[in-house]
This record gives C-alpha cells, sequence and structure tokens, in this order.
C-alpha cells in the first residue's frame, strides 16, 4: 500500500515497528560486543564515521554486512553515509532497488524556562513570565523517529569532492607564535 494512502494509525503503527526493530538490533548489537576484535571493528568504523553516534555506527555497521553478504554492496563495511536529500544536493542519487540503513534521529523541542530571582520554573504553552523574570528557551530531546540512510556504495552519480587535507605551513609564524 503507498505510503500516502496510509491512515494517520497505520502511519504511526508504522514508524512505532520500525523504531522498535532500530531499538532491538541496537541491543543485539551491543550486546555482541564482547572481545577486543570486536571492538577493533567497531572502532575501525567509527574513526570513519565521526558525525554519527556510537549507537548509529553500530545500527549502520549491523545492517552493512547483511547487504555485504547479499551482494547489494561492494565493500565489506561502510565508508561514507548520508540521507536521501544529501545525496541528492552531492548530486548522487540512490540506485534503484538499494534498502537505506535505519538510524536514530533525535526529536527535539524548545523548552520555555523562566528565570528569576528564586530561580527557574518551566513555562507552559501559553503562560507568561513573572515580574522580574526573564524567559530563556531552551533546546530539550523528547524521544527519537527513525531516519534513513545510504552508503555512498549505493548511489550512482556526481564524484565526491575530496576531503580537505592539512597542509604543512611554510614561511615566518606571527609574532608571539614562535616555537619555544
Amino acid at each position: 500500500m503507498a505510503w500516502s494512502r496510509w491512515s494517520d494509525e497505520e502511519r504511526e503503527e508504522h514508524r512505532a515497528a520500525q523504531l522498535a526493530a532500530a531499538q532491538d538490533l541496537l541491543a543485539a548489537e551491543v550486546s555482541r560486543l564482547v572481545s577486543g576484535d570486536d571492538w577493533a571493528a567497531y572502532l575501525s568504523v567509527q574513526a570513519r564515521m565521526h558525525d554519527y553516534s556510537a549507537n548509529n555506527v553500530l545500527l549502520i555497521n549491523a545492517q552493512h554486512a547483511p547487504a555485504f553478504a547479499e551482494g547489494r554492496v561492494a565493500a565489506p563495511e561502510p565508508s561514507r553515509v548520508a540521507g536521501y536529500a544529501t545525496w541528492k544536493a552531492l548530486r548522487r542519487a540512490v540506485v534503484r532497488g538499494q534498502h537505506g540503513y535505519l538510524v536514530l534521529a533525535p526529536v527535539n523541542a524548545a523548552r520555555r524556562v523562566a528565570l528569576g530571582p528564586e530561580g527557574s520554573r518551566r513555562l507552559g504553552p501559553g503562560e507568561r513570565p513573572g515580574p522580574g523574570e526573564q524567559v530563556s528557551v531552551e533546546r530539550v530531546v523528547r524521544g527519537f523517529r527513525t531516519e534513513t540512510v545510504f552508503d555512498v556504495s549505493q548511489t550512482e552519480g556526481a564524484p565526491l569532492p575530496e576531503p580537505g587535507r592539512p597542509v604543512l605551513l611554510a614561511g615566518q609564524a606571527p609574532p608571539g607564535w614562535a616555537r619555544r
């Protein structure tokens, strides 16, 4: 059934099932980290995916392994991972038939807090600060939802830009920056 034809209840059930599946997979992957070799393999992938949380790296790696075993991706380990819109912005397209990897994305919310001489208090919807209070807005994580990401090997299109590399500078250091 097409996503647009689903009822709100069906969509919510589907999202809840995806979140539960991702959490179950994550729990299984964490329990598999028992030896030094397991940790070394995990850290090898984490080093390449420093933009992703430890949990999401475990999820990506766990979903990439069967994709490699089934021949859907060429490399045994994921390398560069991004969402559909990011690949599109990089002028790459996800290859038809590829299945993305579920990751956990935070659901953020704004929390209004009144700060006054006697401390702070949370403001409810429509509530205004009292005399002498200032309003502060804090970003808080309310929960998680799933997002889908794809490895570069699941895409085709324009070559990716090379990441910047450090360059050894030549010449004189600015005053006060001399080596000691």
